[in-house]
């Protein structure tokens, strides 16, 4: 199989393509910096967050982020150096108007369910923890 683009993606397909026990063919990876310095995802803010509206998608990122925080469970080599990335969990901040409150809750309550560790702030709530921030149109914010 040949795979053209080895960002998270390509790369992606590639180590789970090859870990499946029924796989018996070649895996080709072509990528255009063989460093991956400058491959889409180094490029791109390359994160990974859990604030959304269906419980597949935060079991999908939920995943990711298990296996970042353990590559060496899946990339690692046997006696080889351990597998450092530079991995930040930062957060995200999404914000609401009035028009989507209703929309910033209802994705709020799924998140709470399913054990997202996110708060609903009011725009009082967020100034006080983003002071710079004009929060005057504003309905709220996780």
């Amino acid at each position: 199989m040949l795979i053209v683009g080895g960002a998270i993606v390509g790369s992606s397909v590639a180590t789970f393509l090859a870990r499946r026990e029924d796989w018996h063919g070649r895996i080709v990876v072509v990528e255009r910096d063989p460093s991956y310095r400058t491959s889409s995802t180094t490029l791109s803010a390359a994160s990974i967050r859990l604030q959304f509206s269906t419980e597949l998608n935060i079991e999908i990122s939920r995943f990711g982020i298990g296996l970042i925080k353990h590559l060496d469970d899946w990339l690692g080599v046997p006696g080889g150096p351990p597998l450092n990335i530079d991995f930040v969990e930062g957060g995200y901040l999404f914000l609401a108007s009035a028009a989507g409150r209703q929309i910033l809750e209802h994705n709020h309550a799924i998140q709470r369910a399913h054990d997202v560790p996110v708060a609903l702030l009011s725009p009082e709530e967020l100034h006080t923890r983003f002071p710079w921030m004009e929060t005057g149109d504003l309905a709220g914010g996780s």
